[in-house]
């Protein structure tokens, strides 16, 4: 398809000056105003305050928990997997000692704690203990009863209710099995002293602090920045009225995220406007800041809720504790490999273990990095935009696309953490080799070598995409340019084997020919199923699927890629291989998810010519674009707060 040449002049180069003349460099503001912000805050923390005490003395006071929930293990210790009755009732088995955990619950002196309990086979005697001092007791009867019991509040920060009861012995299994519980509720019992525990209202305080600092360092007027941390004043009020079973661990986490994203603003930000001159102004530059930080918002907010866990969580933990343990070679079977063995590297491992020093919430770290990583994508493909040809607008609308990517928020549902880890080096790799004469410069292709490197000790389906694009990608370059990145290639692909591959490799190879390649012998393209489609809709949607061509075919007649067009024609080969591999073998590869930033960034490179020669087509693409982006964040919190669920599809190709 021939496009119109009216489209060509905005597909220049992206500008190579350090920044647009009389770009304003980042300064600390006047007295003046640092006074304003820090007013703004004081008040933000009275209001958090007020609001607080208001929310918690007009809320019921009762909240309850279902035991036999894939949401309850945040607060039960020492019991089985869940089980259920002919009724549709779930329920878990306690142990002879099983604890029910709690956490700053302090908003008034007393509550009520009831436990449902769904009986046991013959009567037996249960004790109730708080912190280890005993607390009530009674016989638990045959018949499913409710038991009530007065909790001091304020006794202490964490509540640990501990269940001692006689145990009968399991025919079918070695378990020794007390009480069913099917679940629990608390009550508050309103007073005259009603207010919000001392430790969530500090933890507010930070969150609002580090709100604050974000938007000093991105130069906001102090309007904004008022309107914002009231609205994280009110949202914590609310958190602590609705969720209190739940609202200190994650309040904590929010607040804690918010600190670290502070730090990478005032850091990464600074870095990112001395260095990336080409891409713009510093305002454009903040802009996509502000998306990925958003981003990171909306990610966080979901995998740090405390009840929520990825699929592969448990799988993760595991592999995180293995690893710490100095186990660098976790080899097991592989449902993507047809159920061969495979090794998961210990890369993503490595990465989060020195935040074990800071805490011991593992899930949190491991998911909360994750979300990091894949929120700062959006940073880096609107960078890629930029890279490609794209003005200010391309690059925002690459980096919103991703901000609500289904296929992104269905990885960190199912808890890909290798996958996400190692895909995530697809987009600065690209940034990397694009930059003007990088695929001369041998200092360009030892950092692409290098960052190739770490996702071959991430995942190995990172490593066979990211060895055949940059295989594919040298092999393009290498008569230009003197062989110098098939050396460097060949030097971190022997690397790799020699210290990670080396001894699963063979085997490995001898079951892809074996089984992987012949199990489907005989069948004409076996992997041209409709789980394939419906995949790929979801991956990029309809109107992503016919608009990337476009996109490519406009990069095509782009002078910015006049010396690094190789760069996206690898990338594209790539995943048009793997798209005939997975035609012809039936073989998770996920493309897809590889070619995600491409796709993106083409669309948005696209969309923002059109917005720019088009004056009403600005207003058409936001709008769509906004439709996408609630149904996607819409379907993203009711997976991570309630029962919803991602299509795997998108990441199976």
């Amino acid at each position: 398809m021939r496009l119109p040449n009216q489209f060509a002049p905005s597909l220049v180069a992206a500008p190579r000056a350090p920044a647009l003349p009389g770009a304003p460099a980042f300064a600390l503001p006047a007295r003046r105003s640092l006074l304003a912000s820090l007013a703004v805050l004081l008040a933000a923390m009275l209001l958090a305050l007020l609001a607080d005490i208001g929310v918690i003395r007009s809320y019921s006071g009762t909240y309850h928990v279902d035991v036999g929930s894939f949401r309850d293990f945040f607060f039960l210790d020492g019991v089985y997997d869940r089980e259920g009755s002919a009724s549709s009732t779930w329920y878990r088995w306690t142990g002879a000692t099983s604890t029910v955990r709690l956490s700053q619950l302090g908003v008034a002196q007393y509550g009520l704690l009831t436990l449902n309990l769904g009986g046991r086979p013959t009567p037996g005697h249960v004790d109730l203990t708080l912190n280890g001092q005993p607390l009530g007791q009674f016989t638990a009867e045959t018949a499913p009863r409710h038991y009530m019991v007065m909790l001091p509040l304020r006794a202490a920060a964490q509540l640990a209710i501990g269940i001692d009861s006689a145990t009968i012995a399991e025919p079918r299994s070695d378990r020794r099995l007390g009480i069913k519980i099917e679940g629990f509720t608390i009550q508050i019992l309103r007073d005259s002293t009603m207010a919000p525990p001392l430790r969530y209202f500090l933890w507010q305080s930070v969150l609002l602090l580090a709100a604050q600092l974000i938007a000093l360092r991105l130069g906001w007027r102090w309007h904004w920045p008022a309107a914002l941390l009231a609205a994280l004043a009110l949202v914590g009020a609310l958190l602590l009225g609705a969720t209190l079973l739940l609202a200190y661990a994650y309040l904590s986490r929010l607040a804690l995220a918010a600190a670290i994203l502070t730090a990478l603003t005032w850091g990464g930000l600074a870095l990112a406007e001395r260095r990336l001159g080409w891409a713009g102004h510093p305002r454009d530059l903040r802009m996509l800041w502000v998306i990925a930080l958003a981003a990171c918002t909306i990610r966080l907010f979901g995998v740090l809720y405390p009840t929520f866990g990825g699929q592969d969580l448990r799988l993760n933990l595991e592999r995180l504790a293995k690893t710490s343990d100095g186990q660098m070679f976790i080899i097991d079977d592989s449902s993507e490999f047809a159920g061969g063995l495979t090794i998961y590297p210990p890369g993503p491992y490595l990465a989060v273990l020195p935040g074990l020093v800071v805490t011991s919430d593992q899930s949190a770290l491991l998911q909360g990095t994750l979300a990091l990583l894949d929120g700062f994508s959006a940073f880096m493909i609107g960078l890629l935009a930029r890279r490609l040809g794209g003005n200010r607008q391309a690059a925002m609308l690459a980096a919103v696309m991703y901000l609500a990517s289904y296929s992104a928020f269905s990885a960190l549902a199912y808890g890909f953490s290798a996958q996400i880890f190692g895909q995530w080096l697809t987009a600065p790799i690209a940034l990397v080799l694009l930059a003007e004469g990088a695929l001369r410069s041998w200092r360009s292709w030892l950092i692409a070598a290098l960052l190739l490197l770490i996702g071959l000790f991430s995942h190995i389906g990172v490593a066979v995409l990211g060895v055949t694009w940059l295989g594919l990608l040298a092999l393009l370059t290498a008569r230009p340019y003197r062989w110098r990145p098939i050396i460097l290639l060949a030097l971190a692909g022997a690397l790799a084997l020699v210290l990670l591959y080396i001894d699963i490799a063979p085997t490995m190879f001898a079951h892809a020919t074996g089984k992987v390649v012949t199990r489907h012998a005989g069948k004409f393209l076996p992997g041209a199923q409709p789980l394939l489609l419906k995949g790929a809709l979801l991956a990029y949607t309809s109107v992503g699927l016919a608009l990337a061509p476009l996109g490519l075919a406009l990069l095509a007649r782009s002078r910015a890629l006049r010396q690094s067009w190789p760069v996206p024609a690898a990338l594209l080969a790539t995943m048009l291989l793997y798209f005939a591999v997975d035609l012809q073998f039936a073989v998770q590869v996920r493309y897809f998810y590889f070619g995600l930033p491409l796709a993106l960034a083409a669309i948005g490179v696209l969309l923002g010519t059109l917005a720019a020669r088009v004056r009403w087509a600005g207003v058409v693409v936001w709008s769509l674009l906004a439709l996408f982006l609630f149904q996607h964040l819409l379907l993203w919190f009711q997976v991570t707060f309630a029962d919803g669920k991602f299509s795997l599809t998108p990441l199976t190709h």
